[in-house]
């Protein structure tokens, strides 16, 4: 499936990084985690009397890391307070997108998308150059998941589990978060985006065999990239979204035959007493990576 704005054939990211910008010993080993991206964060790990020093760093964090040739993406604080002050420092050249906190109405992603481009504009920067993610974390953010997917420069939702588990004063694990994660992942696909975060606890990690667990649960129902707050996260995500030998060798037979029937001018064909149409075949090709 393309995304949405077709950057890229398919959606390849799997697992993004949270890096805070003042955490100088996290930012200079960030490139060698293994995440696709990162994102550097001035909303939540933040303190707030921190927010201005943070902001302030993240021209020269961003520098480094797009030297280090990794994709960037910064959190922004979404308050009327913080807003302005966090768009003007992160859009510069080298960063991919703005991850939107708090995201109840498409209309707060069109106007910060407005602001955008007449930053984009004012740095000399190509038009519609940053995509963002939007984090749904409140249930009013849930409920307006398909209204919010329409919004100007997505590429991503997210689903913001510890914040919602907040907000209805529960637990975040999985069973609480299944319902509101699959709301997020519909969304999404159904408006050919990305979906980020785990149906479960992302500030989980010490325990990594339950943060596996939920892992393997979100990609069972559909989340395509798993957010991570720790560095030991990404090994264990990226290892579950990595296809196993089955799973590739059936994708690689799957992609060949049924390209080479099409070619024949066929629709569909059966091969290892399985019905292979464009379905499958583009099951097959997102689980090569494509």
């Amino acid at each position: 499936m393309l995304t949405k704005h077709g950057f890229g054939a398919l959606m390849t990211r799997k697992t993004v990084l949270f890096v805070p910008v003042l955490a100088e010993k996290f930012v200079a080993k960030a490139h060698e985690r293994g995440a696709d991206a990162v994102v550097l964060d001035l909303e939540d790990a933040v303190a707030p009397d921190s927010k201005i020093a943070a902001r302030n760093a993240l021209g020269e964090t961003i520098d480094l890391l797009v030297s280090r040739e990794i994709e960037v993406w910064v959190r922004v604080n979404n308050t009327r307070e913080l807003l302005g002050g966090d768009l003007e420092a992160a859009v510069r050249a080298g960063v991919t997108g703005l991850m939107i906190p708090k995201v109840e109405r498409v209309l707060e992603l069109t106007t910060i998308a407005s602001e955008v481009a007449r930053l984009e504009t004012a740095s000399a920067l190509p038009k519609d150059n940053i995509v963002f993610c939007a984090t749904l974390e409140t249930p009013g953010g849930i409920l307006a998941a398909s209204s919010i997917a329409s919004g100007p420069r997505l590429q991503a939702l997210a689903l913001g589990g510890e914040d919602l588990a907040a907000a209805l004063g529960i637990a975040p694990r999985h069973a609480a978060l299944r319902g509101p994660g699959q709301m997020v992942v519909l969304a999404a696909a159904a408006h050919g985006l990305e979906s980020w975060g785990v149906m479960g606890s992302i500030a989980n990690h010490t325990n990594m065999d339950r943060f596996a667990r939920e892992v393997r649960l979100s990609r069972a129902l559909g989340v395509s990239t798993i957010i991570c707050i720790h560095p030991k996260q990404v090994g264990v995500a990226a290892e579950i979204y990595r296809p196993d030998d089955d799973e590739a060798a059936w994708s690689a037979d799957v992609v060949r035959e049924y390209e080479a029937a099409k070619a024949r001018g066929e629709g569909s064909i059966s091969l290892h007493g399985q019905m292979i149409d464009e379905p499958v075949y583009q099951r097959a090709m997102r689980m090569l990576g494509r």
